[in-house]
């Protein structure tokens, strides 16, 4: 399953229920359109109204992740009697010669069991679009139910492959709005103690933090 996954560039993981789940990329591109959830700094609207947005703590970083500019990219096809097929590159030579002068040969190497040399380099150039330079990510995106009971839907529906908006803070709003896709989930579901102590173990907690790109 892996390596049909490493063949096509889709996306597989493992959701909330336990199901082992793959989204190939013209479905995952499709999703783009129609985000899941909507995360702004700003303060909780008024108790009972209606959750349009979900409050996030400001503690987050968006940053651009050098460790996944990939572009020295080749596509070797699989040959079930061991022969060394010719390997498939980005079309785009110009683009690519540009992005290894400025952030050095970041190698990325797939075995293809797809056969098709058409459909492989479709990969290759999509590899290159998507990650000849770098990619916003959004790191420490954190919510909290515990304080704030509404956010409850999002803490524990909240799934990786989910699309979102989030709108980065600024002083007196309207920061930018980005939309990322979910990539990892950190929960922590705590109960509180009648002693707190030095540890602060009676606190509660029902978060999630989450990593987006």
């Amino acid at each position: 399953v892996q390596a049909i996954q490493q063949s096509t560039s889709g996306m597989l993981y493992v959701d909330n229920n336990g199901n082992l789940t793959y989204w190939s990329r013209s479905h995952l591109a499709s999703q783009f359109s129609s985000p899941v959830w909507t995360l702004t700094p700003e303060a909780p609207p008024t108790p009972g109204a209606p959750l349009t947005a979900i409050p996030y703590y400001k503690e987050y970083r968006i940053v651009n992740d050098p460790q996944r500019i990939f572009n020295t990219i080749t596509i070797q096809p699989f040959a079930p009697n061991g022969e060394q097929l010719p390997l498939i590159t980005p079309t785009d030579a110009t683009d690519v010669n540009a992005s290894q002068a400025r952030y050095g040969a970041q190698q990325f190497q797939v075995t293809s069991w797809l056969q098709n040399q058409a459909t492989m380099q479709l990969q290759a150039n999509f590899l290159f679009a998507n990650f000849g330079q770098p990619q916003t990510r959004a790191e420490n995106i954190r919510v909290d139910a515990a304080p704030y009971p509404a956010a409850f839907q999002f803490v524990l529906g909240v799934d990786v492959g989910d699309v979102l908006t989030l709108e980065e803070w600024q002083i007196g709003g309207g920061g930018q709005v980005f939309t990322l896709r979910v990539t990892m989930i950190n929960r922590k579901i705590r109960f509180g103690g009648q002693d707190e102590g030095d540890s602060g173990e009676g606190t509660v907690v029902a978060s999630t933090e989450l990593t987006c790109d």
